[in-house]
């Protein structure tokens, strides 16, 4: 069954809300009555029309209010105390003396965090400040993050004003900034981004010496702000943050905001004198300016006055904002009725008179005398911009859908005309550069499976991204049916069933050539077949409660007299240890009676029926196979079965060691290499064990069935011991069969340095008979070990005078199998010697034999010798480098001689003196 619907749970719902109420942040503005006056309330955007809320505990009129998404508040403060949704202060401390001036709430973007921006003033000097709120702290009910951070105290001015771009992802907060003696005037421009506020301000100079009032432009990069007596509009850059263009409106001191499209700026001058004065009252005249009437004059002469007040009738207005509604509002109060109010231009976006001003539109609590002094929040700009609605459906991806696997789901919505777009993710999408795609997961799926694509839109140099979710919902496992496959005409009763069924599936049968007696919708059924019919079936089709549907399976039934009976199932190899009670059986049909045949093997049970149990008597190969016959109201049917062959058989297979021997490049590893004797049946589950000679076996690693392998095993201290090792395999019929043991050889010596003799002796190779021993010796300056000599299989040791050959004499053992080329290294073992000369102090060259060299024992040890002799006057009479013990003193007189011998280079000459006699 081929259905789509849209996922209606918290996935989809976390998407709505930023699409339908992308604007609820200022939709609770939280008032102050007056100085010292009584407590607060707020003004609900979230009712139509707005309600009054009271209860807060707040007095001052500059202060700031925000909520969630939803329109739920959050919390507000006049800037000394931060109050919770419930009333409650934060911390319970307060952040600022109460000369408060200004505050705003910004968002810190992507967290949970939010600045709240105090300005104060003391003499010539505003001190701006912000505090961190976390609103995942406390449960949900927020809290305030380390302590108040001061990050301007330079100038007196204190106005604050803050917007988002590019749906939120960053935020600029512009204070005014005046520095005394001066006579200049700044705007400092700070951004704050998922990484928090930056401290470096972008410094704007304006033309003005002042700067209170300044407004954000909702829908355009304007601000306004007053000055210098008169009211200025500028550019602001929202990638740099520079503020330029500056102008002066026609407009005199008052408060004023745009239009949400930021196309008029409406102003309300505070003309008349103090109020308390008999039939003088505080009023305004409001204007509008189309901010898009072309050169700078034509804005000035499009000035148009929408509504006018006069010192009788009384229109103090002392704030104006653009609300959630789309509507500018303007905070009125007469202090003679001490009845504040909400008036209102009910369609700003209409020039002229037809913008509508409604006076009195929203009446508020009685307020002090000097209720005047309430005002609107200060808020960001951006959560009072329509063309959110527009961003917000330019970067929403669609709502979270559920298909079945082979089933289309639309995702994305609508383009929105400027904006280009492109998926970042973008398997099983027909188009991933299209702003709306078509998915389509192919083929079977059996578990649920949710992939998330994230949808990119941009617009100029913001990107916006949103995820939709898309969840394939699993179809069942395709069922494998069972039952006969051959049936006798007419016989009733016959179960069917689905092998291994699923949890939660139901399954819809259709019987073609019979009548579905019971189980419709279950994972078992009974059939009554009727008459001859070759081409009689089942199916059935496995469905899910989530709407996915499986195909429909098919499962062919013979109906004739001549039953097509299986052929027994069951094992056809066994071991001989498993020969007692083994199961067979066919598909059980209702009526049908069972006569098994096995010649040989006993039918220990079960004769008559579709299950028996044999024995066999013992290894050897045996044939199975049944007849069945099935009697109806008016047929009898019979049928054979196959021959199914059944060996049963002895296995003595195992592991043949090949041999154990340290590996030529290193002997404190030891290689095991083994083979799998000739055998027709696998080896599973090989276990390598080790024991010291004299010790315990411990195993010593698992290895991986096959007909050969090899495993190194170190490192091992093999000059102090051998080692042996056997390996123990699991064959077809799990009896662990161990293979012989094979030993390392240990090979041990001693150098006797006055004879320089070597004796070597080693323990024999176990595991197979040795042909031969190699002796392999290496000298001091050989590269590698050389053969010196091979004795029979039977000598186990050998005595060497050859120490003369080399100071450090290395020698190892090589084992040579009498059969196959299969060897094994020993240990090595290294005698020194140091081979001390011999310098005779007297010589007798006169020609008698004996005597007539003067010779230096084992000088041959040291070929790059060097001798020089001297007269007792210390006159060089023989030198030579290379001495070859071949000096006869020739044409020297009889006397005492001085020799110096220098054995190799670098050494300390050996001297002394020597006596030549003739």
């Amino acid at each position: 069954m081929n259905r789509f619907y849209l996922i209606l749970f918290v996935s989809c719902l976390a998407h709505l809300p930023q699409f339908l109420s992308a604007q609820k942040e200022g939709n609770i503005w939280v008032v102050g009555n007056s100085w010292g006056g009584a407590p607060g309330y707020a003004v609900n955007f979230n009712t139509q029309p707005p309600s009054i809320d009271s209860g807060f505990q707040i007095e001052y009129p500059y202060l700031s209010s925000i909520c969630d998404s939803a329109g739920n508040l959050l919390f507000y403060t006049e800037g000394q105390y931060i109050h919770n949704a419930q009333h409650m202060i934060l911390n319970g401390q307060p952040l600022a003396p109460p000369a408060i001036q200004a505050v705003s709430i910004v968002p810190q973007p992507k967290s949970k965090k939010y600045y709240v921006i105090t300005t104060w003033a003391d003499g010539l000097i505003a001190e701006k400040r912000f505090t961190v709120v976390d609103m995942s702290l406390n449960n949900g009910s927020g809290g305030i993050v380390g302590t108040p951070q001061t990050f301007s105290t330079t100038g007196q001015d204190w106005h604050v004003a803050s917007k988002g771009y590019c749906n939120g992802q960053y935020y600029w907060v512009i204070i005014s900034d005046y520095v005394p003696g001066t006579n200049q005037h700044r705007l400092l421009a700070y951004k704050i981004d998922e990484n928090g506020l930056n401290l470096q301000p972008v410094i704007s100079t304006t033309q003005s010496t002042q700067a209170f009032g300044i407004r954000f432009s909702p829908g355009s990069d304007k601000i306004a702000f007053y000055g210098s007596n008169v009211v200025f509009l500028a550019d602001f850059n929202r990638e740099t943050g520079v503020i330029s263009n500056e102008v002066p409106l026609n407009l005199s001191y008052g408060d004023f905001d745009f239009s949400p499209s930021g196309r008029y700026l409406y102003h309300a001058s505070l003309i008349g004198i103090s109020a308390g004065q008999p039939g003088d009252f505080l009023y305004s005249v409001i204007s509008q300016l189309d901010l898009e009437a072309g050169s700078y004059q034509a804005i000035i002469n499009s000035k148009t006055i929408v509504y006018q007040g006069s010192q009788q009738t009384g229109n103090g207005v002392l704030g104006t904002q653009v609300g959630p509604d789309g509507r500018v509002y303007f905070y009125k109060s007469r202090p003679d009725l001490y009845q504040p109010s909400l008036s209102a231009i009910l369609f700003p976006e209409v020039g002229g008179t037809g913008c509508t001003y409604v006076q009195d539109l929203i009446l508020l609590p009685s307020a002090f005398p000097n209720g005047y002094a309430i005002r609107a929040p200060f808020l960001p700009a951006n959560f009072f911009d329509p063309g959110r609605f527009t961003v917000a459906a330019a970067e929403y991806a669609g709502a979270d859908a559920v298909v079945c696997p082979d089933e289309v789901a639309n995702l994305g919505t609508p383009p929105v005309q400027g904006y280009s777009y492109g998926w970042l993710a973008t398997d099983y999408l027909s188009d991933p550069q299209a702003p709306q795609t078509s998915f389509l997961f192919p083929g079977p799926l059996y578990q649920d499976t949710t992939l998330f694509y994230i949808r990119s839109s941009s617009l100029g140099k913001c990107t916006y991204e949103d995820t939709v979710a898309v969840r394939v919902e699993r179809l069942p496992l395709p069922p494998q049916i069972g039952g006969s496959r051959s049936v006798c005409p007419r016989v009733v009763g016959v179960e069917y069933w689905i092998n291994q069924p699923q949890d939660s599936v139901t399954y819809e049968w259709t019987v073609n050539g019979g009548t579905l007696v019971s189980g419709q919708g279950s994972d078992s059924i009974r059939v009554d077949w009727g008459p001859y019919n070759n081409q009689a079936s089942i199916s059935v089709r496995p469905r899910l409660p989530n709407g996915c549907d499986a195909p429909e399976v098919y499962f062919p039934v013979r109906i004739n007299p001549e039953l097509d009976t299986e052929t027994p199932r069951g094992p056809d190899s066994l071991c001989a240890e498993a020969r007692t009670n083994v199961p067979y059986g066919i598909t059980r049909t209702n009526g049908s009676v069972y006569t098994w045949g096995c010649a040989g093997a006993d039918i220990a049970s079960g004769q008559g029926s579709a299950q028996i149990a044999l024995t066999f008597p013992g290894a050897g190969l045996y044939k199975l196979w049944v007849q069945e016959q099935s009697v109806t109201i008016d047929t009898i049917c019979y049928g054979v079965s196959d021959t199914l062959y059944i060996e049963v058989f002895t296995d003595t297979s195992k592991v043949q060691l090949v041999s154990v021997s340290t590996l030529e490049t290193d002997e404190r590893q030891i290689e095991v290499r083994w083979n799998k004797l000739p055998h027709l049946r696998p080896l599973s589950d090989l276990n390598l064990w080790r024991r010291s000679a004299g010790g315990n076996w411990q195993q010593v690693a698992a290895l991986p069935g096959g007909s050969s392998g090899s495993y190194t095993d170190g490192p091992l201290d093999t000059d102090a011991q051998t080692f042996e090792y056997q390996i123990f395999s699991s064959n077809e019929c799990r009896t662990d069969m161990p293979s012989d043991t094979h030993r390392s050889i240990l090979l041990e010596g001693e150098g006797d340095t006055l004879t320089d003799e070597i004796r070597l002796s080693w323990t024999p190779y176990e595991g197979w008979p040795v042909n031969a021993y190699v002796i392999y010796r290496q000298l001091d300056g050989e590269s590698s070990l050389q053969a010196v000599d091979t004795v029979a299989g039977n000598v186990l040791s050998m005595v060497y005078a050859n120490g003369l050959d080399g100071f450090v004499h290395r020698y190892r053992i090589k084992a040579l199998a009498a059969q196959g080329a299969v060897f094994s290294w020993s240990n090595d073992t290294v005698f020194e010697f140091r081979h001390p000369v011999f310098i005779p102090n007297v010589f007798t060259p006169n020609g008698d034999v004996t005597g007539e060299r003067w010779v230096v024992e084992k000088l041959e040890r040291y070929p790059e010798n060097h001798v020089l002799i001297l007269d007792r006057w210390g006159r060089k009479v023989f030198e030579q480098p290379g001495y070859q013990n071949d000096w006869r003193g020739e044409g020297l007189p009889e006397g005492v001689y001085f020799y110096s011998l220098v054995l190799k280079p670098g050494d300390a000459a050996k001297r002394g003196s020597l006596t030549l006699l003739r």
